[in-house]
Parts: structure tokens; C-alpha cells; sequence
């Protein structure tokens, strides 16, 4: 059943429909430890990007936007570390720009599974200038962020309406998002610091000349777990297992 609330938008019964169109689509790993875009997308777009969520004080609230002077970018972190900038960067390249201070925390931080909101919002505009007006679908598909039937949410109304769906379902960002023609996908895993976009050419030039957007073109074939960062040296083979006595590969 569909319902509205009083700032407009729709709740589109379970989302269970909405999520059946993707999954088939999406591969999966045959390993716990190493993970691609294809997870997360499906093939037939032109373009995948990744969105990196801006780094941010460590005291600041997920619910609240960040200023803009108050964010700090990976790119200019790693070149504060001296290292690559490149599409499978992982923060454990940055522990040493970003090191645990004498009170536990740290300089800056991450939001995981949640785009910061103000750059959620910029990213939104974007999209919605991408083509013929129309609604958009907001679903939630993370395990405990779902329905007590463990199906997916989707919440129907506007490309601005990110922060409205946000605390509508009193839960972080949505894991997917995308319009009614699909002419675009937006991705955002629950404990990864970054969210995944496919799109056509002309849509991932405009959000990668966005300056409130840090974007870099990725494949379905990507890395994006925590051990992918390779090429300086802190990630891991994708045949990796851990040398522990719980590991039952």
C-alpha cells in the first residue's frame, strides 16, 4: 500500500519490486574479502563513477550538513601522505594523515553508509538536471534497515527530496537510488565510505566537473573493499584469507 506523509513524499509499499529489477543483475563474490562495482551496479551504462564521501571533523553529527570550508577531500589528503589518488584509494592509506589523537579520535572521519548531506544534495541536483523531470525512487535494502519481513523499503518523490526520505525513515541514506526510467543508479553500501554511480556520458561529465563532488571514473570490474588499495601497498590480493583459527573458507 502507498502513502504519503504531510512533506510529500512516498512510501512505495516494501520496495521488493523496485529491488527485483536490480538483483539479478548484480554479480557476487566468491570471496568475503575482496568486492567489485559489479556488486553494486549492473552493466549497460556508459559511465561508473565513484563518489568519495568528503572527509569531515570528527565531531560532526551524520544528521547535520558540514560547511564547506569544514571538509577535507582524499585527494588532497593522499597528497598530504604522499601517495596515489586513484579509483581503489582506501582510508588505510591515510592512518597517517589521519592518526588517533590523545582523546581517541582522530583529525577527520568518514560517514560509512551515508553520503554527507550537503554533498548528497549537490550530487542530487546534478542528477535531476540530467534529464526529463520525474520521480525518483529512494530504497533501503540494508540488512536491519528494513522491514521486520526483511524487505526493502522505497520511497517515492523528487531528486531534492534526499534529506525529506532521510527523516521520513528515521535511518541513514538510502542504499539505492534511481529515477523512474533508470537512466541513472546510485549506490551506497551500508559500511563502505564511498557511493557508486551509473550513468550515461554526458551525466558523469557534469558530476565530474562538479567542484562539490569528488568523483574518478571506475569499471564494474573496480575494487572497492578495504583491501584494494594496491597500488600503495596497503590492500590485499583478491585471493586473500586471513591466517586466523575462525577462518572457514
Amino acid at each position: 500500500m502507498t502513502t504519503r506523509d504531510d512533506i510529500g513524499v512516498v512510501t512505495a509499499g516494501s520496495g521488493k519490486e523496485q529491488m527485483d529489477w536490480l538483483r539479478p543483475r548484480l554479480a557476487r563474490s566468491s570471496n568475503r574479502w575482496a568486492h567489485w562495482v559489479d556488486e553494486l551496479l549492473p552493466s549497460g551504462y556508459d559511465s561508473y563513477l565513484r563518489l568519495f564521501h568528503p572527509f569531515v571533523p570528527w565531531d560532526s553529527e551524520i544528521a547535520e550538513p558540514v560547511p564547506r570550508d569544514r571538509l577535507r577531500s582524499w585527494e588532497t589528503l593522499a597528497a598530504e601522505n604522499g601517495i596515489v589518488f586513484h579509483g581503489e584509494l582506501q582510508w588505510n592509506s591515510l592512518k597517517s594523515v589521519v592518526p588517533i589523537l590523545s582523546d581517541g579520535g582522530r583529525r577527520y572521519a568518514t560517514f560509512e553508509g551515508q553520503i554527507e548531506r550537503s554533498t548528497a544534495n549537490t550530487m542530487m541536483s546534478v542528477l535531476a538536471t540530467s534529464g526529463p523531470s520525474q520521480h525518483v525512487f529512494f530504497i533501503y535494502s540494508h540488512v536491519g534497515l528494513m522491514t521486520p519481513n526483511d524487505e526493502p523499503v522505497a520511497y517515492l518523490g523528487e531528486p531534492q527530496d534526499f534529506d525529506a526520505v532521510i527523516e521520513v525513515a528515521g535511518l541513514p541514506g538510502p542504499t539505492c537510488i534511481w529515477p523512474e526510467d533508470r537512466r541513472w543508479l546510485v549506490a551506497t553500501d551500508f559500511d563502505m565510505p564511498s557511493t557508486y554511480i551509473a550513468c550515461d556520458a554526458s551525466t558523469s561529465d557534469a558530476l565530474m566537473i562538479e567542484s562539490g563532488l569528488e568523483t574518478v571514473a571506475v569499471s564494474l570490474n573496480t575494487r572497492i573493499d578495504q583491501g584494494s588499495d594496491q597500488l600503495n601497498g596497503t590492500g590485499y590480493s583478491k585471493d586473500y584469507k586471513p591466517r586466523s583459527k575462525w577462518w572457514r573458507g
